[in-house]
């Protein structure tokens, strides 16, 4: 390599930053950020800084390592390739292409890893896993929300939003891309508060916090639909842009309050106070955190969410709505790998509750 290059960053990160890489004497390697980075925020965060010390670590594999008795020993590519097809045909002819378990990392989100499939279907089939533990609850609870998983691009919460609402997001520690996008909301006069179980250094940001109890989060949204209801204080479109409205606004009034509130660990005054902070700073944007979803009610949690953005004009209101990561592979061509004749796929868990 004698030149700079442009590419993106690998991690399993909603950001992908765009990167510049360069030559630098020793065989070593510059990382900077790419001046056209869409957030305009210009850095990469520390783990982006050292992808050149981990390239260059001397405990990274660089060969296949296979297991002889209780230790491991390294053999060539062309060993671990053959004895890769002798096992695999070796099952497939034996018990058929099911037998074959594929099952892919997320450390890396290159779309060449995409292609890795294309293999498996050329053999017939395979069993592979359906969800996963990052944040398939979450985007399950936004698809059965909106019909899709929305994706509100952070330019438009930065010039648009007024308030901000961090819900269980630590962005200080671990979304560090955020913080341009909060001063530039706090600029145009915006508000930024938190949810949180603990306190963080994005807590001690912000203009105020929440404290809910582990897995209090969809109680407190809720509750917080319930306060905008009941004192008005919800969009006066909301009902013409949702099905099935009567029926949600019944099963908030059935609600056991006293219940709600100790599972939120919230009383009903904290309840009315962000009700009306929500209300006040319209266009809201609600960035969960992926600890959020991380409950077994944690798919129907994001789905109460996105009510709550609903009945706050999120539908309608530039800025307003749910900001969650984004379906990594959605611009990824789906006619070019073919499908499996034969396939099947084992949820890796459950994340379904009820209120």
């Amino acid at each position: 390599m004698n030149e700079r290059v442009r590419t993106a960053c690998p991690y399993d990160c909603p950001d992908t930053c765009p990167l510049i890489v360069s030559p630098l004497p020793g065989g070593l390697l510059g990382i900077e950020a790419n001046p056209d980075f869409t957030l305009g925020s210009n850095f990469i965060c520390q783990k982006g800084a050292r992808l050149d010390s981990i390239r260059r670590d001397p405990s990274r594999l660089k060969e296949p390592l296979m297991k002889d008795g209780v230790a491991w020993r390294p053999v060539s590519w062309d060993e671990a390739w053959s004895l890769w097809a002798e096992r695999t045909m070796e099952a497939t002819e034996r018990w058929g292409p099911l037998s074959v378990f594929l099952s892919r990392g997320s450390g890396s989100l290159y779309f060449s890893k995409e292609l890795i499939p294309r293999v498996f279907s050329a053999m017939g089939g395979y069993t592979t896993t359906k969800g996963s533990l990052c944040g398939a609850a979450g985007g399950a609870g936004l698809e059965r929300a909106f019909g899709h998983r929305p994706v509100l691009l952070p330019g438009t919460v930065a010039e648009n939003s007024r308030g901000l609402v961090l819900w269980g997001r630590n962005a200080a520690e671990t979304n560090v891309h955020l913080l341009p996008i909060i001063d530039r909301i706090r600029d145009r006069g915006g508000r930024v508060v938190s949810v949180e179980v603990r306190e963080t250094p994005t807590t001690r940001i912000s203009e105020r916090t929440w404290r809910v109890r582990p897995e209090g989060d969809g109680p407190l949204a809720l509750l917080l639909c319930l306060s905008l209801l009941e004192r008005g204080l919800a969009s006066g479109q909301w009902r013409e842009r949702v099905l099935n409205a009567t029926a949600f606004e019944e099963m908030l009034l059935s609600l056991d309050r006293a219940e709600m509130e100790r599972r939120a660990g919230l009383e009903a005054n904290d309840i009315e106070v962000f009700a009306d902070w929500f209300a006040d700073s319209r266009p809201v944007c609600i960035c969960p955190g992926y600890g959020v979803q991380r409950y077994l009610s944690g798919s129907d949690t994001f789905h109460y969410l996105a009510a709550l953005s609903a009945l706050l004009g999120g539908l309608e209101e530039k800025g307003g709505s749910v900001l969650f990561g984004k379906d990594e592979m959605a611009l990824f061509p789906s006619g070019f790998l073919s499908r499996p004749s034969l396939a099947r796929k084992i949820p890796v868990s459950g994340w379904y509750s009820t209120p």
